[in-house]
């Protein structure tokens, strides 16, 4: 992924202004600083969420501005700070909604659907945790759900806004330990966080 000369404002405030970087398949970066600074908001730009006022992200030689959402989406995987689902789907339901980019309007659940949603369930260590509904599961529990959705959509790069905020250490281990696997199994992830 290479950012060049990126510039982007909200209202009146520059956030960014010529900011160039590169970043190498399975590195992982840790965005740092005060709130306020512009973290979150360049995981949006990165995933294409936002869009920047001048200035280019290319993936794979690919200018990011150019892409439909759904092509990003098989690129680059998302995980906001807080996500709140307060529907009742189950944790098998929710991981499985990560394997939506992947899917045409009409395609079936296939083997690669279900190996991945295997893979992320048990790299999170939430498989037994699959019949139960979202919001009766603690927030340690339900972060690892959504890191667990963010897994299952099988991407090369993972953008993490805050994983481990407002986790107890226990979490806190179980989510830089996943990252960590991540990492070495050749993701590129980068994540604003504070520990």
């Amino acid at each position: 992924m290479h950012v060049t000369s990126l510039q982007f404002k909200r209202a009146k405030r520059e956030i960014f202004s010529d900011l160039t970087f590169s970043i190498e398949a399975g590195q992982f970066i840790s965005l740092i600083g005060p709130n306020g600074t512009g973290k979150s908001t360049l995981l949006k730009l990165l995933a294409g969420i936002l869009k920047m006022d001048s200035g280019e992200i290319s993936l794979y030689n690919q200018n990011i501005a150019l892409l439909k959402p759904r092509e990003i989406a098989k690129q680059i995987t998302y995980m906001p700070q807080t996500t709140h689902l307060e529907t009742n789907f189950t944790v098998m339901q929710v991981v499985q909604m990560g394997r939506y980019p992947h899917k045409s309007r009409f395609s079936n659940w296939d083997e690669n659907d279900t190996s991945a949603v295997q893979y992320a369930m048990n790299l999170t260590g939430i498989l037994h945790l699959k019949d139960r509904f979202v919001p009766s599961l603690s927030g340690g529990e339900r972060q690892l759900v959504y890191l667990a959705k963010t897994i299952a959509q099988d991407t090369p790069i993972l953008l993490l806004d805050e994983p481990t905020s407002d986790l107890d250490i226990h979490h806190q281990v179980i989510v830089q330990n996943i990252i960590k696997t991540l990492v070495e199994n050749g993701k590129t992830v980068i994540a604003a966080i504070h520990d």
